[in-house]
């Protein structure tokens, strides 16, 4: 158990140390931002476009760094025969991929926070903008100034922060800024803290991030045999099969109005891609016992 808990500690920090993992995050960041800044037609509730806005960021931007993260992780180690080091100290080989599949998802947690929270944000900043102008008799809806500069200052305080200590300190730039950009946006969220939509919200952020962690594991067994940009696609086709079933997981409409999803129903979410996503782990165990390292 610890050789599995130090690999996938190790995978974590080494996806959270990838410059890629970190253009993720700051991209889905600005989208999740941006889009609901810019967009004034609220179609008859303020909180609709940063909140559909916030869950496409996840949902999307969170394949890209799970399925690249994965893929670019397994195939580092193979490539460049760490992987042996780790298969000579009595770690099976299963043991191996799983801890790197779990240290991926650990890296992605971190990445589901960030954007999770930057939507909160918004959702909130959004609803006060609305709470005022109706008070005003009508005027059109905007997003509220001190929401807003927060979560924009968390995107730009962050990599600053970070570069500050890298430049000072010799502290790793994209661990820090990646780790930095997560509790700054955690932090934004306690400003006019409404615990209600949090808890509202915590359901339907869970459903649409269990999309990217199924097909991590699908691209990660690909990548057992796979170079990297193959792995991707076979993620990508995947992905592409997965379409019809995404309106079970991107579930924003349950939030219109003030309603909520609940728990059940996510669990029942998860419970569905759990057998999937443990084959798609069995089998690329099988295949990387049948190999040679």
């Amino acid at each position: 158990m610890r050789r599995f808990l130090a690999i996938a500690k190790a995978t974590a920090q080494e996806l959270l140390d990838d410059p890629l993992s970190l253009l993720v995050a700051l991209s889905s960041a600005a989208l999740s931002v941006l889009a609901p800044t810019l967009h004034y037609h609220q179609f008859g509730e303020p909180t609709r476009m940063a909140r559909d806005a916030g869950l496409s960021s996840l949902l999307l931007g969170g394949v890209v760094f799970a399925v690249f993260g994965c893929v670019r992780s397994l195939r580092r180690e193979l490539e460049s025969r760490t992987a042996e080091l780790a298969l000579s100290r009595a770690v099976g080989r299963g043991a191996f991929l799983c801890a790197k599949f779990a240290g991926c998802t650990l890296a992605y947690a971190v990445f589901v926070l960030t954007i999770a929270s930057l939507a909160l944000v918004m959702v909130r900043g959004a609803a006060i903008g609305g709470a005022i102008a109706a008070a005003k008799g009508g005027d059109v809806p905007r997003m509220h100034g001190v929401s807003l500069a927060l979560a924009t200052g968390a995107i730009v305080l962050a990599p600053a922060v970070a570069a500050a200590l890298n430049r000072l300190r010799r502290i790793r730039f994209v661990l820090s800024a990646n780790l930095l950009f997560a509790a700054f946006s955690l932090l934004a969220v306690f400003y006019s803290l409404d615990c209600a939509l949090v808890l509202r919200h915590l359901p339907v952020v869970f459903c649409a991030a269990l999309p990217a962690v199924f097909l991590s594991s699908v691209a990660l067994a690909a990548a057992v045999r796979l170079k990297a940009n193959a792995a991707v696609s076979a993620g990508a086709v995947c992905a592409a099969l997965f379409i019809p079933f995404i309106g079970s997981f991107y579930v924003p409409e349950a939030l219109a109005k003030g309603g909520s999803l609940g728990w059940w129903y996510s669990l029942k979410a998860f419970a569905s891609l759990l057998p999937w996503t443990a084959a798609a782990l069995v089998a690329g165990t099988a295949l990387m016992r049948d190999m040679e390292i």
